[in-house]
């Protein structure tokens, strides 16, 4: 497969994942589009690897966690994009409401543990697949969703109100 072929099928899923990345349009582009640059000077080591995807998600990943991108680094976050198991919300603006608290308790995570998060509740990888992704070891990986999880319990946005 040529580098051209590559982008043309999955520009748009790690156009995605930029997003969920970054929760910002043009961050997103700016990502992807610095991303596309490396995996095109590396193509042959991206070619060759038993995934090419998984490979160019590794280094979109990795340059977002970097975190070399821009001064606004530091407030780069997951756009509410994570899997919900909560009850469908009826009334639109309460969805928008719930993400935008759980953008807010997201944001107070470190990078680590919103990517850990990222990638095991919303891409549903195994911590095996995560933890390749993430450059670390399985172990380290469940310590940041398990650090991240315990962060997202102890918001106090996210606590329930009491009445």
């Amino acid at each position: 497969m040529e580098f051209t072929q590559f982008v043309q099928a999955h520009a748009d899923e790690l156009a995605r994942y930029a997003a969920v990345l970054t929760g910002d349009r043009d961050d997103a582009h700016d990502l992807l589009a610095d991303t596309l640059v490396k995996v095109s000077q590396r193509w042959s080591t991206v070619a060759g690897a038993s995934s090419p995807q998984a490979y160019a998600r590794r280094m979109l990943f990795s340059q977002f966690i970097d975190g070399r991108r821009s001064a606004s680094a530091s407030v780069r976050r997951i756009h509410g994009h994570v899997r919900a198991t909560a009850r469908p919300a009826v009334d639109p603006t309460l969805s928008v409401a719930d993400r935008d608290v759980l953008d807010r308790a997201l944001s107070d995570l470190p990078r680590q543990q919103r990517a850990a998060l990222f990638l095991r509740y919303y891409l549903d990888l195994t911590s095996q697949a995560a933890a390749e992704e993430m450059g670390c070891s399985a172990s380290t990986l469940r310590s940041h969703v398990a650090a991240g999880l315990a962060g997202l319990r102890a918001h106090d946005a996210l606590k329930p109100e009491e009445g």
